[in-house]
C-alpha cells in the first residue's frame, strides 16, 4: 500500500491528484479507470478540505492506494469532524435542477462510480475506504 498525507488544504490538491495518477497508471489501468478515481477522490478531498476542519487551522489528510484483484482500495483519513459518507442524503434527482435542495451531488457521484464503501471513526479520526475495480 502506497500512502500520502498532507495539509487539507486546496494547494495541496494537486499532489493527491498526481499522486492517483501515477498509481494508475503504473497499475495498469486505463484513462476511464484514472477519470473515475480521480473524480470521485477530489471530490472527497475538496469536502475534506472545505468542511472537515470548521474554525481551526487545516489538519492532515492522508490518501492511502493499493490494489488486490484488479480492484483498487482506496483509503482516506483525515482528523477533522466526524463524516459519515453512508448516512448523507441522496439527493433527489428525480426533481427539476431548480427544484433540489443545494448539496449532494457529488456524494451520490461518489457512490455511484465506486463498488464499496466502507466508513468508521475511531481515535478522532474519519476511516473512509472505496473499492472499485
Amino acid at each position: 500500500m502506497k500512502s500520502l498525507k498532507k495539509k487539507a488544504t486546496f494547494e495541496n490538491l494537486n499532489y493527491f491528484l498526481g499522486y492517483i495518477e501515477l498509481f494508475v497508471k503504473e497499475n495498469g489501468f486505463n484513462e476511464e479507470f484514472l477519470n473515475d478515481i480521480s473524480l470521485v477522490v477530489e471530490e472527497l478531498l475538496v469536502n475534506i478540505i472545505s468542511y472537515a476542519f470548521p474554525n481551526i487551522p487545516a489538519g492532515e489528510m492522508e490518501l492511502s492506494l493499493s490494489v488486490l484483484n484488479k480492484t483498487v482500495k482506496i483509503e482516506i483519513v483525515d482528523g477533522g469532524i466526524p463524516f459519515n459518507i453512508l448516512e448523507a442524503k441522496a439527493p433527489d434527482t428525480n426533481l427539476p435542477l431548480v427544484e433540489r435542495e443545494i448539496g449532494g451531488m457529488g456524494i451520490h457521484l461518489v457512490k455511484n462510480l465506486v463498488d464499496k464503501i466502507e466508513y468508521e471513526r475511531k481515535d478522532e479520526k474519519n476511516f473512509l475506504t472505496l473499492f472499485k475495480g
